[in-house]
């Protein structure tokens, strides 16, 4: 199977710091790929998905093929020349991932649950983005009801923000527009063990939506699929005085990554 036959799903759990991820119960996703702790390329939302929208996707330190573009990249734009190859490389000059698959005739999908991804700089580009606050039961929902319209390939992106303060799941749930990372109050409340639990849990919540997510696609859909599970950036629960993201720190920094094929053999 070549990379121009190949679905393309890219999911990322918004907030969820590598220890948090660890601490999980996940058994079902963490038994689908060898996740690995790597490091955003963002402290919050908007910039970490916009180099993901470069092709630039959080990286580990060791030089392993797709978990570091160093050793070899999974999308990769072709606007200078460099040592290693990629597995989708996009013609210069691209404005982003999204797109060069459109290019390459794939539909493009996107949907996303926090509050940035009403921002045009989150969804211009996407054939179709629905934005869903967070309901990721429902944007599994989407995601297959639109899917099963198309007869080409498709790149997709999910966001899902059972992760994201207020780490609240199983329904509806708007984004807080009154996080302590906005507030930045700096207030030294201690660590708020019971903040990272909650955030735990809802990880633990999220194995469920992705055991539907995945069981799902290896079901209904013939075509291969390459899956990359990653966060976008952690969250501070009291290190050193800080309270949530949106500023450097190194829990901030420190994320999951994994990835993985479905009916696939091309990595």
């Amino acid at each position: 199977m070549k990379e121009f036959e190949t679905n393309y799903l890219i999911v990322t759990i918004d907030s969820c710091r590598w220890d948090t991820f660890c601490s999980a119960n996940m058994p079902y996703i963490k038994g689908k790929s060898s996740f690995r702790k790597a490091y955003s390329q963002g402290t919050y939302t908007l910039p970490s998905h916009k180099s993901i929208y470069q092709g630039i996707l959080p990286s580990v330190y060791e030089k392993i093929p797709y978990y570091n573009r160093f050793a070899k990249s999974l999308f990769r734009i072709n606007n200078r020349e460099v040592a290693t190859n990629s597995l989708v490389t996009f013609r210069g000059g691209t404005k982003n991932i999204i797109e060069g698959f459109n290019e390459k005739k794939y539909f493009t999908l996107g949907i996303g649950a926090m509050e940035w991804f009403r921002h045009i700089e989150l969804t211009d580009g996407f054939q179709k983005f629905f934005y869903t606050a967070i309901n990721a039961k429902k944007q599994c929902e989407i995601f297959f009801e639109t899917i099963s319209k198309i007869k080409e390939p498709f790149f997709a992106l999910i966001n899902f923000g059972e992760t994201h303060e207020p780490y609240e799941y199983g329904r509806q749930i708007e984004p807080t527009l009154n996080s302590r990372s906005r507030m930045r109050s700096f207030i030294n409340y201690g660590f708020l063990q019971d903040e990272m639990n909650k955030q735990i849990s809802a990880c633990e919540y999220l194995d469920l939506m992705f055991t539907d997510l995945i069981c799902n696609i290896e079901k209904t859909i013939s075509r291969g699929t390459v899956v990359i599970i990653c966060s976008d950036h952690g969250e501070c629960f009291g290190e050193d005085g800080l309270y949530g993201h949106g500023f450097y720190h190194q829990k901030i920094i420190e994320v999951p990554l994994g990835i993985f094929e479905i009916n696939c053999k091309i990595l």
